[in-house]
């Protein structure tokens, strides 16, 4: 499910925690570049999240849709919101194999936190 490497929260705050050491530091210029990047990374998610929340309002009984959704949210780090579009989706189709693998994957990861 991951994008690059991590959730989004992890890879906005590896930018923000860098930038905010490289300004202590005097490297505005480093600082800037990894702010700009904490930021691209915060907002290219919430366009694909919010493309994914209009699509479903548009067809509320699509499966895919709402297990997608349930993908972005938990690369958000938003496990309860994700596992309850998961189970939506399951709900419309009880075979639908992407939100059985995501449902197991996110139960997995809340048992280990």
């Amino acid at each position: 499910m991951g994008k690059e490497t991590g959730s989004l929260g992890t890879r906005f705050a590896a930018h923000h925690n860098l930038a905010a050491m490289l300004q202590a530091k005097g490297h505005f210029d480093d600082a800037v570049r990894e702010y700009q990047t904490a930021l691209r990374v915060y907002l290219d998610d919430a366009v694909v999240n919010n493309a994914m929340a209009s699509a479903l309002q548009e067809q509320p009984n699509d499966a895919n849709a709402e297990a997608n959704l349930g993908s972005a949210l938990a690369e958000l780090g938003k496990f309860a919101e994700a596992k309850s579009h998961f189970e939506r989706a399951l709900q419309i189709d009880p075979h639908h194999s992407l939100a059985k693998e995501n449902l197991q994957e996110q139960q997995r990861a809340m048992n280990q936190h």
